[in-house]
């Protein structure tokens, strides 16, 4: 996306994998960890961090079908079915948990995050 195009790869990675940890279904803790890890060191937890703050979600659905084309690594994930819609979802999970710990929303781990 053209709005992201100034960040560097490794703050992009981070959006993925911040999304990644909602589309695996990792525990309170884990993602917990990686959140806090991510804000000691200036890394982004939302959207808007890396430009896109005001994505749409037909925007989210192109990158998300870019995630599964065949040599994509992402379809070494290991689950039994993983589509546009689902990683979309994560996206947004992600955007929402990260919002809600900057805005100190949360009271525990991504289960207490507004949808």
């Amino acid at each position: 996306m053209p709005e992201a195009h100034s960040y560097v790869h490794g703050e992009k990675v981070t959006i993925g994998l911040l999304a990644s940890l909602f589309l695996t279904h990792k525990d309170k803790k884990t993602v917990e960890e990686i959140y806090s890890f991510c804000e000691a060191v200036g890394l982004p937890t939302v959207l808007g961090d890396i430009g896109l703050g005001e994505v749409t979600e037909e925007e989210l659905l192109v990158v998300a079908s870019r995630c599964l084309e065949p040599s994509s690594p992402m379809l070494n994930e290991p689950h039994t079915h993983i589509d546009a819609d689902a990683i979309v979802k994560a996206m947004r999970e992600a955007d929402r948990y990260g919002r809600a710990r900057r805005d100190g929303q949360l009271k525990g781990g991504p289960d207490d995050s507004a949808n």
